[in-house]
C-alpha cells in the first residue's frame, strides 16, 4: 500500500512538472547524466539552457524520445541557426504525455555572447494541455539563462523558468523554477556537472553526472538525481562523429516506476571546439 501511494504521488509530480518546467524533452545526454545540463553547449541546450545556443555555429536539428516508465511517451524536435553577429535563433517543438492527457509546447530561442567567456539566452513558449473529454487550454510563460567560464576548466550556469506567475487556473500557477549548475572539464576526456534545482514551494533537488570519452567517438556517462525516495540513477552512451553526427542514448532507474530509456539525434556543420 506504501509503494502505491509513492508510486501515485510521484505520478502526480511528473504530471505537474512535466513540460511546464519540470521534466522537458532535453535529450538522452541529460538524461544519461541524471537530467544535469545547464552548463551544456550546442543544441542540448536548446532545452535546457539558451545560453548555450552561443556554440550551434551552423543550421542544426535534434530530435529526441523517452518513453518514461513505460508510462508516459515524451518526445521533442528543436532547430537552430546562428545569425553572424546577432545570434543563435531556436525553435523548440515537444509534446508529452497519453492518450488521456498531452501537454505540447512550443518554444522560441535566442542566445548570444555578452563577452568572450560569458553569453545569455533567453526562450518565450507557448504550452497547451489536452484533457481527454474536457478539452484544451493554452498559457505562455518565459526562461532566462545564464552561462560563464569563472576559471580555467569551470563554468557557471544559472537558469530561471518562468520567473512570472502565470496563472494555469485560479488556484493553481505554473510552477517558477531557479537552477545552479557548474561543470568541470579536468581533461579532455572528462566533463562532470553538478547542479541544485529548486522549484518555488517545493524540496529541492541535487544532481550529479559525469561524462568520460572512453574513445575518440564514445563517450561513458552516469548520473544521480536526489528528486525521489531512494534517488534516481542514470547511465548513457554517446556517439560523436566530428560535432556533425551525434547520437545519444540513456536509460534513467526508478526505484518505485522502473526504467526511462530515452534516445537523441542531432545533425548539423561541424562545430567550434570548446575553449
Amino acid at each position: 500500500m506504501k509503494s502505491l501511494s509513492i508510486i501515485l504521488m510521484l505520478l502526480v509530480n511528473i504530471s505537474l512538472f512535466s513540460q511546464k518546467g519540470g521534466w522537458p524533452t532535453a535529450g538522452a545526454k541529460s538524461l544519461g547524466m541524471g537530467t544535469t545540463g545547464i552548463t551544456t553547449t550546442g543544441m542540448d541546450a536548446l532545452f535546457l539552457n539558451q545560453a548555450g545556443l552561443v556554440d550551434v555555429n551552423s543550421l542544426s536539428i535534434m530530435a529526441s524520445s523517452e518513453s518514461r516508465f513505460a508510462l508516459i511517451n515524451s518526445v521533442g524536435l528543436g532547430i537552430a541557426a546562428p545569425i553572424q553577429k546577432i545570434g543563435t535563433f531556436g525553435l523548440a517543438l515537444s509534446n508529452y504525455g497519453t492518450d488521456q492527457y498531452s501537454e505540447q509546447k512550443i518554444g522560441l530561442a535566442y542566445g548570444r555572447k555578452l563577452a568572450k567567456n560569458t553569453s545569455i539566452g533567453a526562450q518565450f513558449e507557448i504550452f497547451n494541455t489536452n484533457i481527454n473529454g474536457f478539452g484544451n487550454a493554452a498559457l505562455a510563460t518565459f526562461e532566462i539563462g545564464l552561462l560563464t567560464k569563472i576559471l580555467k576548466n569551470v563554468y557557471l550556469g544559472v537558469h530561471v523558468f518562468s520567473p512570472a506567475q502565470i496563472a494555469i487556473t485560479d488556484e493553481e500557477n505554473i510552477p517558477s523554477r531557479i537552477r545552479l549548475g557548474l561543470k568541470y572539464l579536468p581533461s579532455e576526456k572528462v566533463e562532470i556537472q553538478a547542479e541544485y534545482d529548486q522549484f518555488i514551494d517545493f524540496s529541492p533537488t541535487v544532481k550529479l553526472g559525469v561524462s568520460y570519452a572512453l574513445l575518440e567517438y564514445i563517450h561513458l556517462r552516469a548520473g544521480y538525481n536526489s528528486n525521489s525516495s531512494g534517488g534516481n540513477f542514470s547511465f548513457g552512451l554517446g556517439y560523436d562523429w566530428k560535432n556533425v553526427l551525434v547520437v545519444d542514448g540513456a536509460v534513467w532507474y526508478h526505484e518505485f516506476l522502473g526504467f526511462t530509456p530515452g534516445l537523441s539525434i542531432t545533425y548539423s556543420g561541424k562545430r567550434k571546439d570548446k575553449e
